[in-house]
């Protein structure tokens, strides 16, 4: 009598004509990818081994989008994809499938593994497929986003190999009705490490948050830990890129794009595909939140919150690699949520802590607010200080600030409890060359002293005006500095970035 022996890691983690492969030590047998040759006839393999998926029916084809990715819709009018696929008598497998499912009514087939009329191993949306005994892990179907890895182990199975094959979106008795974006069967399983740059591959790519397992870049470097990060594990994503592990994203959401934040580089694009912005090699910038409420407000008791009106759900942003503390990002934010017909503010908190203190925080007017109420702010630059991380929010903005730059630094936080002094620089970021703008209440004596982040003294000018003053500055190298402005009476900082 044949036994069936089943191992599982069950992952739900809410994934030129040349063979592609991650730098990992192997390679998947089958690999598809929805933005891989696809057609109504069938579905290629990336790996080039020979083994395509053909479709059930001849129907057209609708490709959708997870995260500005690719995305196949399955249902029974297409499904299930069959691969002709002949198992060893004794094997271990791992099968990765990013998928989004749509019908949470009944239970969804998602992949079996056909050794005969009989025998099967496999997944649905509510149990795990053995040949002898079936695992229930839900009782209902969710609608989540999915990298799902399942590992399973047989031996002593005699494959008939007129029938054997791989089944993907549907089983012989289940259909499926959602989004398959990508597929990688491995006849071996991967280790601990390739684990782990798969699932940062895919979840990358797809806007998927890990819950347990790290993101990792190509050269074993943590770039998001999950453990560390904990309290802002909600609507993970990321920009980056890592060519060992095939990973250029240039715009993304979380919650594979549906996230009220998206992030982006140059123009938001219908695809990433279509962004032509150039990222350097292994860049990375993370985020994520904290999962309170996105209309509530942090209540300012007795007036003890140096900025208030700040929204009580924060993000995290960790940054890795030499480029993005010059890079401008721009942000897309909705704001259908809350009820304030008042312009929301983006605030950065550069030393990463809270509460957002005026010494350590920027904060930046919209360029722009679209019909559907979509917030967009651009040339944002993350991780200034060089720390590695820094803390943002969003704030409602007070409608008795004047506001004439689209970026509010430190000293307009200072106009709410000051407006003796307007005092600004800007572009900022920028390439080296700033304008500096002094308003003075009365006429005053002023020392303008620019440092950089060493403390290091670049210049000191003395300045005696009572009018509105402006001036010149270049600063040749790039990197952080700091813009003080000095009276008898008060100071104002500013930090300010040259690209």
């Amino acid at each position: 009598m044949n036994k069936f022996f089943l191992i599982s890691i069950f992952t739900l983690a809410g994934f030129l004509l040349q063979a592609q492969q991650l730098l990992i030590d192997k390679q998947p047998v089958v690999w598809l990818e929805s933005a891989n040759e696809i057609d109504s006839l069938h579905w290629s393999d990336w790996r080039l081994n020979g083994l395509e998926a053909s479709w059930n029916n001849l129907t057209p084809l609708n490709i959708t989008a997870i995260n500005f990715q690719d995305a196949v819709f399955v249902d029974q009018n297409n499904g299930p994809l069959f691969i002709p696929y002949n198992p060893k008598k004794k094997g271990n497998l791992k099968m990765y499938v990013v998928y989004h499912i749509e019908d949470t009514i009944y239970e969804n087939g998602i992949w079996t593994m056909k050794f005969d009329s009989t025998k099967r191993i496999g997944l649905t949306s509510q149990r795990i497929l053995g040949a002898y005994k079936d695992i229930r892990y839900s009782q209902t179907t969710q609608p989540d986003l999915y990298i799902n890895a399942l590992t399973q182990s047989w031996k002593n199975e005699k494959p008939d190999t007129t029938i054997s094959g791989i089944q993907i979106g549907g089983t012989d008795s289940l259909q499926f009705f959602g989004k398959i974006a990508e597929v990688m069967y491995f006849d071996t399983k991967p280790g601990a490490r390739d684990n782990e740059k798969i699932h940062t591959y895919l979840a990358v790519k797809y806007g998927i948050t890990l819950n347990r397992i790290n993101y990792l870049s190509s050269q074993n470097e943590v770039v998001w830990n999950t453990k560390k990060e904990v309290a802002f594990t909600n609507d993970v994503a990321a920009l980056g890129r890592d060519d060992l592990i095939m990973i250029n994203q240039r715009q993304s959401a979380g919650q594979g794009g549906a996230s009220e934040l998206t992030m982006f580089l140059g123009s938001l694009e219908e695809k990433n595909a279509n962004n032509p912005f150039t990222i350097n090699d292994y860049n990375y910038i993370v985020w994520g939140h904290n999962g309170k409420p996105i209309n509530e407000v942090e209540m300012d008791t007795g007036g003890q919150l140096p900025i208030s009106n700040i929204l009580n759900r924060k993000w995290k942003v960790k940054v890795t690699g030499a480029q993005f503390p010059f890079l401008p990002v721009n942000i897309k934010f909705n704001g259908n949520s809350f009820d304030s017909i008042s312009p929301l503010e983006l605030i950065i908190s550069r030393n990463c802590e809270g509460p957002f203190e005026f010494d350590s925080t920027d904060i930046y007017l919209p360029d722009s607010v679209d019909n559907q109420r979509n917030f967009y702010f651009s040339n944002i630059v993350w991780d200034t200080d060089f720390s590695g991380a820094d803390l943002f929010s969003f704030r409602i903005a007070s409608p008795s600030v004047n506001r004439q730059n689209k970026a509010l630094q430190t000293e307009n936080i200072l106009e709410e409890t000051d407006k003796n002094l307007k005092f600004g620089v800007y572009p900022n970021p920028g390439d080296g060359l700033f304008t500096v703008t002094i308003e003075p209440a009365e006429e005053e004596d002023f020392i303008l002293e620019i440092t950089d982040v060493t403390g290091k003294i670049v210049s000191v000018e003395e300045i005696h005006t009572d009018v509105f003053y402006t001036l010149s500055k270049q600063l040749l190298t790039q990197g952080v500095y700091f813009f003080k402005l000095s009276t008898k009476t008060q100071t104002q900082t500013q930090r300010v970035v040259v690209k």
